[in-house]
């Protein structure tokens, strides 16, 4: 996420309490908030800009079977789940 686009307070705010929930449910999977400075030119912004409540999620790795990418795919579904139920009350 940039630091300087117009739904940057909104999405990182989102961002944050997802990767909260994340670690509340199941403690250690996620890694944290990444916001890249703006200015790097071979970093895109991948259309987060474009709308709040956009954010990007990467799950696993190289390291990584497709078994456990899809148990975390399960996990961040729970979490996504729980922070749209809270926004919304």
């Amino acid at each position: 996420m940039y630091k300087n686009q117009r739904y940057t307070s909104e999405n990182t705010k989102m961002a944050i309490e997802l990767d909260k929930v994340l670690n509340e449910l199941y403690p250690g999977v996620s890694r944290g908030v990444v916001q890249k400075d703006e200015g790097i030119a071979s970093v895109s912004s991948y259309n987060q800009d474009l709308h709040e409540g956009s954010i990007m999620v990467n799950i696993g790795g190289v390291e990584n079977t497709l078994k456990e990418e899809t148990r975390t795919a399960k996990m961040l579904a729970k979490a996504i789940k729980v922070v749209l139920n809270e926004k919304a009350d």
